[in-house]
């Protein structure tokens, strides 16, 4: 499954309003949506993986 290119334009926006990178949004807001504990910054740290393969 690809997000629709307005979806990527949309979230990138909302990214960029709240001064987070792509990645970091897309984090935050599965974690919000999943009632995860959101990570403490945006930096890898032990016990954090990097979103690419």
């Amino acid at each position: 499954m690809r997000w629709p290119c307005s979806h990527r334009e949309f979230y990138e926006q909302r990214a960029k309003e709240q001064g987070l990178s792509f990645s970091e949004y897309i984090v935050r807001v599965l974690a919000e949506a999943h009632g995860l504990k959101l990570p403490a910054s945006g930096k890898e740290s032990d016990g954090q993986l990097p979103l690419t393969a």
